[in-house]
């Protein structure tokens, strides 16, 4: 049991690097191409992790995973809620929350379905989960950036126009 803890405990302690190097570069370079990044890697390091030959490994790949997972959320919810009406953004904000414990439900209901079925264990939920999030990083580059973060951009350019130039732009 304290082998398992571990995994879990790495995975979730290491979110907080996650979000501070992806908050920063969502903040800075827009959030379409660093969640992009951040949803590849996720998807990566999930795949991996079902290759792990020791438990040092498994520990490794498992607070990695917890750094892209921490990226993912804090950029998840800024692009969901940013454009949400104001007195909505409580009821999705929760929504949102509630997806980490739906996926979490359906982890298990296809680890049960599966881990006797097939040879490989445990592995092949890992790699099933990895290959999921390729597939949302795809269909992201279709989407365009986030319009509180071209507004944001735009002031930005203003700022530092009138602070080089001292002129005012409209």
């Amino acid at each position: 049991m304290l082998d398992i803890s571990w995994g879990i405990t790495m995975t979730l302690s290491c979110r907080f690097v996650g979000a501070i190097l992806f908050g920063v570069a969502s903040d800075r370079f827009g959030r379409k191409w660093p969640l992009i990044v951040n949803i590849i890697l996720y998807g990566i390091i999930g795949i991996s992790t079902g290759f792990c030959q020791s438990y040092v490994q498994f520990i490794v790949f498992r607070a990695l995973y917890g750094v892209s997972m921490g990226g993912i959320y804090g950029n998840c919810a800024s692009t969901a809620l940013e454009n949400a009406p104001i007195p909505a953004r409580g009821l999705l904000s929760g929504l949102l929350q509630q997806g980490y414990v739906l996926g979490l439900i359906m982890a298990v209901i296809w680890n049960l379905v599966t881990m006797n079925s097939q040879s490989y264990g445990w592995r092949m939920a890992f790699w099933c989960g990895g290959c999921f999030p390729l597939l949302i990083a795809l269909w992201r580059v279709f989407l365009p950036e986030s319009q509180a973060f071209l507004c944001i951009q735009e002031e930005r350019k203003k700022a530092a126009f009138k602070g080089i130039t001292g002129l005012k732009v409209k």
